[in-house]
């Protein structure tokens, strides 16, 4: 990785962690920068550069096959495969920002738990 590339990972790195503080603040997005000097315009740019970090790490996921790895503090994915005799139609479908998960019956609540959780850093 090259300086350049570490850079931009940190910058994504940290504006990840502004976000998750900015959500769970509790305040709207406006008053929260204006607490922060942080200008509205540079906050929604760098969500959306998070959001693209996120979907690329889940496209790296989808192309490989593979569990996703990642050295990063960002969200990730990965895929968790049901048993055959346990696939059915889903008891619970979530259409968010363009991604859909289904939760099957059976699943894991701590699996449900950690993707909502991931999904509501990046939605």
């Amino acid at each position: 990785m090259t300086a350049k590339e570490a850079a931009g990972t940190y910058r994504v790195l940290r504006w990840t962690e502004l976000i998750c503080e900015c959500k769970a603040s509790g305040k709207t997005i406006a008053a929260w920068c204006a607490e922060h000097s942080v200008n509205v315009k540079t906050y929604y740019y760098w969500q959306k550069r998070v959001r693209e970090a996120a979907c690329e790490q889940l496209t790296l996921k989808e192309s490989t096959d593979l569990p996703a790895v990642s050295t990063l503090k960002a969200p990730s994915f990965t895929e968790y495969r049901l048993h055959s005799q346990s696939i059915g139609s889903a008891a619970v479908t979530l259409h968010l920002s363009g991604a859909t998960m289904e939760i099957h019956n059976g699943a894991d609540a701590a699996v449900i738990e950690s993707t909502l959780k991931a999904l509501k850093n990046i939605c």
